[in-house]
């Protein structure tokens, strides 16, 4: 069934929270780390209080709001009363150096910055004239640092003025290539991908989620939080990512979906005495996105869980999952399932332009109504990402099957040339996790005089074992071409905090 938008398209808080009001007492929210609930009712009078306390420091339709928080009830609180004012909200990594975050408030033209700890706002002002609000806790039962006025509580949302193609989101992503970009994501985008998505994810309002990843990121703010708030669910919301502490959540809280990246589920494999000292029957759904899963992690996670796995795709660029499994039906293990209603894919060949028939790999393209306006302030950038007619290119390499399920490989940007063929580190990754020593994997390209670049993984290693073991295992299962050809053991892999490898860390030595 064709996605048909809305003739007067919502604003993306009156369609994650227009239904709400009726909710009262019912649990919205519940701190990981202090058990502290947040309702509806009270969820509802804290967005308009802090509302009113952002019109009053000036916050009005177009300002950006910078937002530095960690997960908690605080941070859909300030998120939506800054966009019920027609604001424009940039969220900032609570991990991001102070150097990173004065370049990103200052490139996004933020006004106003709310954080709060671990968060390190910038130790100099990012430019001038900019407002900093410092909360004492991420918790929605404080008084986020005076910006909360007591004022008597109308039905929410409170005529909201920003909506349609008026900018929402402004997250930054390094996109296919370079230093991190302003994604401009319009009202229509987000809830256009949303409504996409119910067509094959939809959280029903019994349900209890659980979200590994941070709200700053869209996968855990639009594929996981907003969809649970939308439904009338809870959701618990985890700062950090502890295994052992996510899975006593799970047993104690009855969690049904929970969101993960394949960076976790690799973790969890590589201790499964946790997960088998839980109680998780209540468990309905394992969602993975991010990165590729990978058959073999892929089924030792459905065994460690003793729940369904599905994985998704999507990017910051779509602001939501272009692809997903559905809930219920047939799993093919190592696809990311169909595009979603009104989306379209092709994947089209790297040395060529027509697109590629099933089963044939080449550069996974997207056009839909999900997707971002461009990248701030960077027309060249914008450009060599989105084509004039709406085509989005994604950087990722998959290839079609015959009934049109997608299956990811890799990044063009990662693609390692040996001689003259291409490896996808991501393949190399799936067979290396498969060996019983290796806790986690990562291949980079490596300059080789005779081959152009050759294949290096990087293990982290659960006992000592031979390097050299490692390497005949991933050549018996793999092309020759495709062989390790170096190997080095190191004590973690870099990542990000949505568990995607940085490659560039690796190989630079960092």
């Amino acid at each position: 069934m064709p996605f048909s938008p809305s003739p007067r398209p919502a604003a993306l808080t009156e369609h994650v929270l227009g239904g709400a009001s009726p909710l009262g007492d019912r649990t919205a929210l519940i701190d990981a780390h202090t058990a502290e609930p947040t309702s509806y009712g009270a969820l509802l009078t804290a967005v308009h209080q802090v509302r009113t306390g952002l019109a009053d420091a000036g916050v009005a339709h177009g300002t950006v709001v910078a937002l530095q928080i960690p997960n908690g009830a605080a941070l859909p609180v300030l998120l939506h009363a800054a966009l019920s004012l027609g604001a424009v909200v940039t969220p900032v990594g609570v991990l991001s150096s102070p150097q990173e975050t004065r370049r990103q408030l200052a490139h996004s033209n933020a006004s106003v910055l709310v954080t709060c700890p671990p968060g390190r706002p910038p130790d100099v002002p990012a430019r001038e004239g900019l407002r900093t609000f410092t909360l004492a806790s991420a918790d929605a039962g404080h008084d986020f640092a005076g910006l909360r006025h007591d004022t008597p509580h109308p039905p929410v949302p409170p005529g909201c003025t920003g909506r349609g193609e008026d900018l929402a989101l402004l997250p930054y992503s390094s996109g296919t290539t370079g230093l991190p970009k302003g994604v401009m994501l319009t009202h229509a985008s987000l809830v256009a991908g949303m409504t996409a998505m119910e067509a094959a994810h939809r959280v029903a309002a019994d349900e209890t989620v659980l979200a590994t990843g941070p709200f700053t990121h869209v996968y855990a703010l639009q594929c996981a939080l907003h969809p649970a708030l939308r439904a009338g669910a809870r959701t618990i919301t985890l700062r950090r990512f502890d295994p052992a502490l996510m899975l006593r959540l799970a047993e104690r809280h009855g969690v049904t979906r929970i969101y993960l990246t394949p960076a976790v589920l690799a973790a969890l494999a590589a201790a499964p005495h946790l997960a088998a000292r839980h109680d998780l029957s209540a468990l309905r759904l394992v969602v993975s996105a991010s990165a590729p899963l990978g058959a073999g992690l892929h089924r030792q996670a459905e065994e460690i869980l003793r729940a369904p796995v599905i994985e998704g795709f999507g990017m910051t660029e779509t602001g939501n999952c272009t692809h997903i499994v559905p809930d219920t039906g047939p799993r093919a293990v190592g696809t990311v399932g169909h595009a979603l209603p009104g989306t379209e894919c092709r994947v089209v060949p790297l040395d060529g332009s027509v697109p590629a028939g099933p089963g044939r790999a080449g550069e996974l393209q997207i056009r839909g109504p999900q997707t971002m306006a461009g990248y701030l302030a960077d027309p060249r950038a914008t450009a060599a990402t989105l084509e004039p007619d709406g085509w989005l290119h994604t950087g990722d390499v998959g290839l079609l099957g015959p009934d049109g399920g997608l299956k990811l490989t890799g990044r063009i940007k990662e693609l390692i040339k040996y001689k003259d063929y291409q490896v996808a580190p991501a393949e190399l990754e799936d067979v290396l996790r498969t060996h019983p020593d290796v806790m986690d994997a990562a291949v980079v390209g490596v300059p080789d005089p005779a081959a152009g670049e050759v294949p290096k993984a990087y293990v982290v290693l659960g006992r000592p074992t031979s390097l050299e073991a490692i390497q005949r295992h991933v050549a018996d299962q793999v092309a020759p071409y495709k062989k390790i050809r170096r190997i080095e053991a190191v004590d973690r892999i870099p990542r990000s905090a949505t568990g995607k490898i940085l490659r560039h860390r690796l190989a630079s030595g960092d």
